[in-house]
């Protein structure tokens, strides 16, 4: 199985002066936010939840490109590009939109650096010309996107996540699509993270048995930790 970390693909806007963190919506434990920036109709925004897993668990889930059309809401393709090294890939992602609206795509780096070893990760995505994945016929590419996902042990069994992301989607973007975004897409994409984790449990036994120090075998030799995240 292959892993690919990070990318995952939302609708923003046009990039200028930021605003604070204000609160949009807080349902099933999810806190929704979104941070307005000045000159661009479409904010910033994250969601903020606790997903039943443990942090491996969590960070093999959020790894594979192949099932991430099961779980990250509109997400409709998604597969690894290029593997650059164990914590580095190019991927790809496209995103449904509703009729009319045609959807977006982009081609990202996604890299994964640990925050404090064993206990908080942060997976990172940008968005990058690729000549491998061409822009296609009916498909805006986005040019600008920029997110995370933050990755914290709370116990063995859960784990706290941060989904925030910043982007450009390109194109006409209807005043309607962009309010519905901003609240469903990080809602929705943690509680799809937490129905994937559930239903994924053995799918991931190999990673784990190499990952999780509960569950490496004494005389296994220690994983590289992935670089140190460097704000």
């Amino acid at each position: 199985m292959r892993y690919a970390l990070g990318a995952m693909l939302l609708l923003l806007g046009l990039a200028g002066p930021a605003g604070a963190w204000e609160k949009v919506l807080e349902e099933h434990g999810i806190l929704v936010e979104e941070q307005a920036v000045a000159g661009r109709n479409l904010p910033m925004f994250r969601g903020r939840g606790v997903v039943n897993a443990g942090l491996y668990e969590v960070i093999a889930v959020l790894s594979d490109a192949d099932r991430r059309t099961q779980w990250l809401h509109r997400c409709v393709e998604s597969k690894i590009v290029a593997r650059l090294d164990a914590f580095t890939t190019v991927a790809y992602t496209r995103t449904d939109a509703p009729w009319p609206v045609d959807d977006r795509d982009a081609v990202m780096l996604a890299q994964l650096f640990t925050v404090e070893p064993g206990r908080v990760y942060r997976a990172q995505f940008t968005a990058l010309p690729d000549p491998r994945m061409p822009p296609r016929d009916g498909i805006v590419r986005m040019k600008h996107l920029h997110g995370h996902w933050v990755i914290e042990a709370l116990s063995p069994s859960s784990t706290r996540v941060e989904y925030e992301v910043d982007a450009d989607p390109g194109g006409l973007l209807p005043g309607w699509l962009a309010a519905r975004a901003s609240r469903e897409l990080p809602l929705q994409s943690v509680l799809g993270l937490r129905r994937q984790t559930r239903r994924t449990r053995g799918v991931y036994d190999a990673f784990l048995d190499q990952w999780d120090p509960e569950r490496r075998p004494k005389d296994a030799p220690t994983p590289a930790q992935p670089p140190v995240w460097k704000p």
